[in-house]
């Protein structure tokens, strides 16, 4: 917690549970922002998933390679930095 030192006797600004908060804020703030402004979902890939097939279905193919280039690097990210 934020007034328990830790092992190595600093201290931490936040709580884990503040942190975890903390971060699902963020994450839905950046998912409002890229909704609002370039029309696709950041972290939910099934809204981009059902959209693409959508674009595919209605031929308009630069929607579809948009989408796919939002999952695709998605996916990047997460094989770049999973633990």
């Amino acid at each position: 917690t934020a007034n328990n030192p830790k092992e190595d006797g600093s201290y931490r600004f936040f709580s884990d549970d503040m942190f975890v908060c903390l971060l699902s804020f963020l994450s839905a703030s950046g998912d409002v922002i890229a909704q609002k402004r370039h029309d696709c979902f950041v972290s939910m890939m099934t809204g981009n998933i059902i959209r693409m097939g959508h674009s595919i279905s209605a031929l308009r193919w630069k929607d579809t390679v948009r989408d796919l280039f939002v999952i695709f690097n998605y996916t990047i990210g997460i094989a770049l930095f999973q633990q």
